[in-house]
């Protein structure tokens, strides 16, 4: 369970106002069942002490009585205490709330019954404010008016309806009286704890979400001055170069080294602009995610149409043999243009992350769920486990690929994953980091429907 100062420090898993409720519950909960097992087994050795020194003050069935209340409500606390280890938070919290309504109520009529209403047995109500307290402490409002239902009831079914010898009817009243503004204040009292509790506890979870999304904006801020830093800087430190060379030796350079200088120029330039629309394609993305051409998108073709776009891109791809295996009657309901760019990004890590030579496989196949599943796997270095979550965050890569020749811009995969969210789907990755064995990303998208398809047809034949 994170502690307080990881949720203010950023570094625990961010919880929603349910789980500090439920976290507090839990806690008070288990706080009150060792506190309750406690007074309980105090009250025997305080019971026995006074016996001693009254041994003819009190009968002895009313000891056994007295005795026998304790265990029940001892084991009725130790089970409630199991029920929150098992994390079975619901039914403990009930358990502790009825648990001084039911052993109070049993000794109460018992006692009345046998011995009439003693001032053990008057003193015994209190156990019905205990209940109130308790819901107010660990429910709501609707448990604290509830408890007072049932201490209201009970307190005039024992006042009024049950024998009691040794008080008259005034007496009765009077005592009825006197408990019931006991129960009404202690309601009071809790509702009003109750409910400042749970303003408060909002409140927190408001301020922590504000917290946690200040620090997430400021990681990505951090995340994105290092692209910057170090993709950006190294593209222009390729570009520009070349240009001031043309530009200071132009008349003295062979036509041949004009010519190579001004292509690499060209590329670094290229690189940029494609670093620049990687950046603008999410917040696009961010303005409208789902501002798509809604169509029937033959997935074959889109992935061999991404499958030319890195051919034409990427200089190593022509190093890598290619096997698609999709059926051409696969397809999606989606966007051709986004479809195309999920796999020109998974196509281009598989090339550029992979050695030359090495085979990239790509499959498609319609699952018996109505999704779309393809697949594109590479025989590279693989992705350790521990890190493959953070890939699919904007501006995050590998640390090995931060040092390494391959540039990128730490977009694609977040690329992936949003596109693919916004059209009904999902992506995941499956490597076990073990160089050689590669990585697998699994792209699911749904199917579209015979409606759909009827539609898309219609359309088309006019």
């Amino acid at each position: 369970m994170p502690t307080t100062g990881e949720l203010l420090s950023g570094n625990a898993i961010p919880l929603s106002y349910v789980d500090l409720e439920r976290n507090r519950r839990l806690r008070l909960g288990r706080l009150i069942c060792l506190a309750s097992m406690g007074v309980l087994l105090l009250a025997v050795p305080m019971l026995l002490l006074r016996y001693h020194f009254t041994p003819d003050a009190i009968p002895a069935e009313f000891r056994i009585l007295n005795f026998s209340f304790i265990a029940l409500a001892f084991v009725f606390f130790v089970g409630c205490y199991i029920l929150i280890q098992r994390q079975q938070l619901g039914v403990a919290l009930v358990s502790i709330i009825l648990t001084p309504l039911v052993a109070a109520t049993g000794y109460q009529v018992i006692a009345v019954i046998q011995f009439g209403m003693t001032s053990i047995v008057t003193s015994v109500f209190g156990a019905y404010l205990i209940m109130i307290a308790f819901a107010g402490i660990l429910g709501n409002v609707r448990l604290i008016l509830v408890s007072l239902a049932l201490a209201v009831g009970i307190t005039l079914g024992l006042c009024l309806l049950l024998p009691q010898p040794h008080f008259e009817l005034g007496h009765s009243l009077t005592l009825c009286f006197s408990l019931l503004i006991q129960q009404f204040v202690m309601a009071l009292i809790t509702l009003a704890a109750s409910i400042t509790i749970h303003q408060t506890i909002s409140e927190l979870s408001t301020t922590r979400d504000a917290y946690q999304h200040a620090l997430q904006l400021n990681e990505v801020k951090d995340q994105f001055l290092n692209i910057v830093n170090h993709e950006l800087r190294n593209t222009l430190a390729a570009l520009l170069p070349n240009l001031e060379l043309v530009q200071m030796n132009a008349a003295r350079m062979p036509h041949d080294d004009i010519v190579a200088a001004v292509i690499k120029a060209n590329a670094a330039g290229e690189s940029l602009r494609e670093q620049l629309a990687s950046i603008l394609d999410i917040r696009q993305l961010d303005l409208s995610a789902t501002d798509f051409r809604w169509e029937v998108v033959n997935a074959r073709k889109a992935i061999m149409r991404a499958a030319e776009l890195v051919a034409q891109g990427e200089a190593g791809s022509k190093q890598h043999p290619l096997r698609i295996d999709a059926p051409a009657d696969v397809v999606i309901w989606g966007e051709r243009v986004r479809l195309q760019q999920i796999m020109f990004n998974l196509i281009s890590n598989a090339v550029k992350y992979s050695p030359a030579g090495t085979l990239i496989e790509i499959a498609a196949v319609t699952r018996p769920d109505g999704m779309v599943e393809i697949t594109v796997r590479d025989h590279g270095l693989g992705i350790p486990p521990d890190q493959q979550d953070l890939l699919f965050k904007s501006f995050s890569r590998l640390e090995r690929d931060r040092t390494s020749a391959v540039k990128g811009s730490g977009l694609g995969l977040y690329l992936c994953r949003i596109l693919a969210q916004a059209m009904g789907g999902s992506i995941r990755l499956e490597s076990s980091g073990t160089p050689g064995e590669g990585t697998t990303f699994h792209l699911l998208l749904p199917a579209p429907s015979l409606e759909q398809i009827s539609a898309e047809t219609a359309q088309a034949s006019h």
